[in-house]
């Protein structure tokens, strides 16, 4: 489960430990400090994957180290060591914000995920290059086999009725939001 810009990690973990008791499975909550380099929308939300300008215009790729996408296939690694879990693919993964975070499967390469829930989104990005990223891939690059094997996977985009918040600081605030 990967906590949204609260940054509750704890409260996620309270939350749906419970669940994951009643149905025997793992839950790993990692914790994005905004003092390890994920404090901005761009550094979180987005995967650090773009340096981008105020308008939202690419200027440059980072490295794919720096990517907060680049620590789920490594935690997984880690939690399967020390678990002794012997699953070869990461079976479901919850994330929140939804609105980029699942875009994880389009930007990491053959990552394990096999099934996904993302849950109340601020915003879509849609998998069309003739929209500007981060609200369509446009801009990005990407590489149209990692968009294939991206909608290999199974994804599940939940919506919460009360989650009506749209003036909140870690919401975007432009023309397309």
């Amino acid at each position: 489960m990967i906590h949204g810009a609260s940054r509750a990690a704890e409260g996620y973990h309270a939350v749906w430990s419970p669940i994951a008791e009643q149905y025997n499975a793992l839950l790993v909550v990692p914790y994005f400090a905004k003092d390890a380099g994920f404090s901005t929308s761009d550094q979180f939300n987005l995967g650090n994957v773009f340096q981008l300008d105020s308008l939202d215009q690419i200027l440059a790729t980072n490295p794919e180290p720096d990517w907060s996408y680049s620590l789920i296939e490594p935690l997984f690694d880690v939690v399967r060591k020390k678990r002794v879990i012997v699953a070869k693919s990461i079976a479901s993964m919850a994330i929140r914000p939804a609105a980029s975070s699942c875009t994880v499967f389009i930007f990491k390469e053959k990552n394990r995920v096999k099934r996904a829930v993302c849950a109340n989104a601020g915003w879509y990005t849609m998998p069309d290059e003739s929209i500007r990223f981060p609200y369509g891939l446009g801009g990005t690059g990407i590489d149209p086999d990692n968009l294939k094997y991206a909608f290999s996977k199974r994804v599940h985009i939940l919506l919460g009725e009360a989650d009506t918040e749209t003036s909140g600081e870690s919401l975007r605030q432009t023309p397309k939001r």
